[in-house]
């Protein structure tokens, strides 16, 4: 598992310049780091496994908190944690413009998920093992998270862009990028509260914070030796161990847990016909698990047409809202159960046999669309044309022989099919 002496020397001297800052703040901190934050820090350094309940229990945080919902990633239970995650981040940018203090440096507003990829390949290297950046992705994530969630290290940012937080650039990397990607949304939690997930390149064993930690036996500790050894993950990685399996190794008693999105479903029954015959009507439906956290409410949960969004489908029936809305639930559809979405749809009128995609997807009553993607329900019906109605090529179906009787029957049916849909429409629309 040693990658040898030849193999770390560069690597290791680029996260040991990443990694020591955690252990304490330097010269330029000691100016702008919030009180609230220094006593957080100090916290950290004295126990392992620090969350932000500890810092509530010994009155460095409001004791005020809100109970949400997550899963456990390994399992899919549900779980009570106390804390949102963050869309965004305050980046001190110190490292660009080397003020020395945040509120008169420059301050960027980083969507959160893309402040992850702009950390993870340089904090850890990007050509190692997958498991071993997706658990620095996850370690990156929880820690900044923890400090949002605490109002901030700074007077004025969540963190900076130095080894005094963790370092960010605005350069991206396409290997670490798929890892933040591959684990978004996932945090380390202890009792539903983040967990302050510090990490240095080297932590000994057993570390800092007394993991037992074999394969880095020997290895010279270097940083505070605190939570997720980064050569560490690699080496678990290259043993075979898990992205999951890793993260939780280094924080005893913790889980890992997905924030659940309010609105958020999955696919569990599909009901249609592949054929049908111009004019003809068929029942379908659509059964999905609510996998979000709000309940879905008659009227306020939709199928919508899809490919493009919201256009109008040829089978719209007078059963349907609109031309582009079949359906809605019967009844409310309580979290961590399923609904069913049923409808008719009526075959349009075609003068030889096509094939026609229709594509479903879930919308709620404000435009947003959620759950499977867009062609995740997707269609192939073939209509034929209707026994006595209007052939391909002309009107020998409707009767047309040598004389005009043929042709004028065959524009009243054609006249009268035409009438029907028009009213099928008006129907749809009301």
């Amino acid at each position: 598992m040693n990658l040898g002496p030849r193999a770390r020397v560069l690597p290791l001297l680029l996260i040991a310049a990443c990694a020591g800052g955690r252990s304490g703040p330097d010269a330029s901190d000691r100016v702008d780091v919030r009180p609230t934050a220094r006593a957080l820090g100090g916290l950290v350094g004295k126990q392992p496994v620090t969350t932000l309940g500890d810092a509530r229990a010994a009155g460095i945080l409001p004791a005020r908190r809100i109970a949400r919902t997550g899963r456990k990633v390994s399992s899919g239970a549900p779980r009570t944690v106390y804390f949102s995650p963050p869309t965004s981040i305050r980046v001190w940018r110190r490292a660009l413009d080397g003020s020395t203090a945040s509120c008169s440096g420059r301050v960027d507003v980083i969507p959160f998920e893309d402040y992850v990829k702009g950390v993870l390949p340089h904090e850890w290297i990007p050509s190692w093992q997958e498991a071993s950046l997706q658990a620095g992705a996850i370690a990156i994530r929880s820690y900044a998270a923890s400090w949002v969630a605490a109002g901030g290290k700074y007077t004025c940012a969540d963190l900076d862009d130095t080894t005094a937080s963790q370092v960010y650039k605005d350069d991206r990397n396409a290997r670490a990028s798929a890892a933040v990607d591959a684990t978004s949304g996932v945090y380390v939690v202890r009792a539903g509260e983040l967990v302050v997930a510090e990490y240095s390149a080297e932590n000994g064993n057993p570390t800092a914070d007394g993991v037992d930690e074999p394969l880095c036996d020997g290895q010279t500790v270097n940083g505070h030796g605190r939570g997720t050894c980064q050569w560490g993950t690699q080496r678990w990685a290259q043993a075979g161990k898990t992205a999951d399996w890793i993260v939780l190794h280094y924080y005893p008693g913790a889980e890992l847990v997905g924030q659940v999105p309010p609105l958020a479903a999955s696919l569990t029954a599909d009901v249609h016909e592949a054929t049908m015959v111009s004019g003809d009507t068929m029942a379908v439906s659509l059964t999905y698990r609510n996998d979000g956290t709000l309940a879905w409410q008659p009227g306020e949960v939709s199928i919508g047409t899809t490919d493009p969004r919201d256009r109008d489908s040829a089978f719209a029936s007078p059963d349907w809202a609109s031309g582009s809305r079949p359906a809605t639930v019967a009844a409310a559809v309580d979290p961590a159960t399923t609904g069913t979405f049923a409808w008719t749809m009526t075959a349009p009128e075609v003068t030889s046999a096509t094939v026609f995609t229709e594509r479903f997807a879930l919308v709620a009553a404000d435009g947003t669309w959620f759950g499977p993607a867009d062609d995740a329900v997707t269609w192939t019906i073939t209509v034929t044309p209707r026994p006595g109605g209007p052939a391909a090529g002309g009107c020998d179906g409707c009767g047309a022989g040598g004389d005009g009787a043929g042709a004028i029957a065959c524009a009243i049916l054609g006249a009268s099919a035409l009438r029907r849909r028009r009213r099928s429409r008006r129907r749809a629309a009301r």
